[in-house]
């Protein structure tokens, strides 16, 4: 990967943005599928990816939504500043 990071999985082979979103939105998808999808997301470094990803902050699993904003920091895209920021304004969300 382009961040010289150990990540948990290695990202996805698959290239389609839809693609990648979808399993990364799905829940009930395998939790390393997921992690895939989202490298894959990451190491495209596109409006179009980090879009997806930001959807990601949405998810109902509060690690998971710290793992995506992770790799959006990694990305440091000028796209993800206005999800990341709704992401710190939720007052619903803790610590």
């Amino acid at each position: 990967n382009p961040y010289c990071s150990v990540d948990p999985a290695p990202a996805s082979e698959v290239t389609s943005v839809a693609e990648l979103k979808n399993t990364l939105l799905d829940e009930n998808a395998a939790l390393f599928e997921r992690y895939k999808a989202m490298f894959a997301l990451r190491n495209l470094r596109t409006k179009e990816a980090v879009l997806a990803l930001s959807a990601g902050l949405k998810c109902g699993s509060a690690l998971y939504r710290h793992e995506i904003a992770f790799v959006l920091g990694q990305l440091q895209h000028e796209d993800s500043v206005p999800y990341l920021k709704e992401s710190l304004e939720d007052c619903a969300e803790n610590e």
